[in-house]
């Protein structure tokens, strides 16, 4: 992951690399695939939301807003435990977004603090969705992808999986925030499955924190049951919403991001580790030039550039090009720093980012020559 700037905005974006050979080496070009559709469809104030994609001959980027506040797994290694009144807030943010979610029939199913992340003000995004699906009302899903420690037990067995598996795994990340661990302390998905089946959590009244709100025992044990159908939201999220834990919650403010007090504000900086692994450019694979080659003859691959600026606005564009060039141009150019073709009702895109000066990292840019899309020099 780098942090990028379009030229022609300055806008900052977070800009997610995937190498081809690498995520065919691990089977994951399918969900790359799928992250991307499902991230073409979703647009909320609580998400980071995809804005471009594109590829060049070795790697896939996708481009989506910027969060500067860090993700909730570095302050938990830097806190251990949360305040009652900032686990409602991160849990009230995290609901908010499961709800929309969950409106569009899509799962998140990986549902962990490095996939939380703060923006400057302290509200909480959701983001990765490399294992998501979307599902058919009333039907179920059979997939045992995600973080052993963050799922279900639906998931962890490959039984029958629903919505309710992000429920789980919101009770596990509220236990953690609590008493700064994972309620299963199983390294492996055997030993997380074998602490499951022998022993479901139950926090009682003694084990509840002294200065925190008794209900919070029952909210988590609720969320926590092992079987799908006793979990509180098993029959719509307004049961999680509705209880007792919750009652004081202000959502409307938090929703318009209009909240007085945020109780979490995280610092500007020193938020990120900047120890980051190896670019895949550097990744040594045996046959990597036929693999790439033959990566790169997937149908999928061709249609994978995507700009949220220029579809947003498609539909009344289309409706009159050529009355609407000026509008189009002005549009689309300032978020492609006006490298732009207009032919046919068609439109060509150029894209152009360049690193921050303050980036995480340094990124090797490639040469023009050798991409399909255009990179500036750093």
């Amino acid at each position: 992951m780098w942090k990028v700037k379009n030229k022609g905005t300055k806008i900052i974006y977070a800009m997610k690399e995937i190498s081809k050979v690498k995520a065919y080496k691990k089977n994951s070009l399918t969900f790359v695939s799928e992250e991307r559709k499902i991230l073409m469809n979703l647009d909320f104030p609580f998400l980071a939301n995809l804005r471009f994609s594109f590829q060049d001959n070795e790697n896939l980027y996708l481009i989506l807003d910027y969060l500067e506040g860090g993700d909730l797994r570095y302050y938990l290694n830097k806190k251990k435990k949360f305040s009652e009144i900032q686990i409602k807030f991160i849990i009230a943010n995290i609901l908010i977004t499961l709800k929309y979610l969950h409106s569009k029939n899509i799962i998140h199913r990986d549902l962990k603090p490095e996939n939380l992340v703060f923006d400057k003000n302290g509200y909480v995004y959701l983001l990765d969705f490399g294992v998501a699906k979307k599902i058919t009302k009333g039907k179920f899903i059979v997939d045992s992808s995600g973080t052993p420690g963050y799922c279900s037990p639906e998931i962890l067995l490959n039984k029958n999986q629903n919505f309710c598996v992000d429920f789980y795994s919101l009770g596990v990340i509220i236990f953690e925030l609590i008493y700064g661990k994972r309620p299963y302390s199983g390294k492996t998905k055997k030993e997380i499955i074998n602490e499951l089946i022998n022993n479901e959590i139950k926090i009682n009244k003694n084990f509840i924190p002294k200065n925190f709100n008794e209900s919070i025992g029952d909210f988590i044990n609720k969320l926590l049951k092992r079987k799908c159908e006793e979990r509180i939201g098993h029959n719509n999220i307004e049961e999680i919403l509705n209880h007792p834990w919750l009652k004081d919650i202000d959502w409307k403010n938090i929703e318009n991001k209009t909240y007085k007090e945020v109780p979490f504000i995280p610092k500007s900086y020193d938020n990120y580790d900047t120890k980051s692994s190896k670019s895949s450019s550097e990744l040594k694979i045996d046959n990597y030039d036929f693999l790439l080659k033959k990566v790169n003859e997937y149908n999928f691959l061709k249609n994978f550039n995507y700009n949220y600026y220029y579809e947003k606005n498609k539909e009344n564009l289309n409706n009159n090009l050529n009355n609407n060039q000026e509008k189009f141009k002005s549009i689309v150019s300032l978020h492609n720093k006006n490298q732009i073709d207009l032919q046919d009702n068609s439109c060509t895109m150029k894209y152009s980012f360049s690193i921050s000066e303050d980036g995480i990292n340094t990124i090797k840019i490639p040469n023009e020559s050798k991409i399909n899309c255009s990179f500036a020099n750093v």
